[in-house]
């Protein structure tokens, strides 16, 4: 009877060690997939500031094409008022030749 409980014993203690190593290389592997985390978790915030870069690059761009086009506007009004006025005078002189 002894021997039995000396054999239960024994294998009580070395599911114990085995259920520690097992623990262990557990704990490891969960150490190793934050790390990898860690680094994807890197790149991206690496990738999001790139991006806030180009997206300002982009607004100044915008920004520059609506002054540009505010511009061409002003100059189209320009032009048709520079036109009715030429019409006018050309009306004028048609009425006076």
């Amino acid at each position: 009877m002894e021997d039995a409980f000396q054999r239960l014993a024994m294998l009580t203690n070395e599911e114990s060690l085995t259920a520690a190593a097992r623990t262990l290389e557990l704990a490891s592997n969960i150490d190793e997939n934050v790390t990898e985390m860690k680094t994807v978790l890197d790149t991206v915030a690496v990738d999001v500031q790139e991006t806030n870069k180009v997206t300002r690059r982009i607004d100044r761009g915008l920004t520059e094409l609506r002054d540009i086009n505010l511009d061409i506007g002003e100059d189209v009004l320009d032009v048709k008022e520079d036109t009715r006025s030429i019409r006018k005078e050309v009306k004028a002189a048609r009425r006076g030749a």
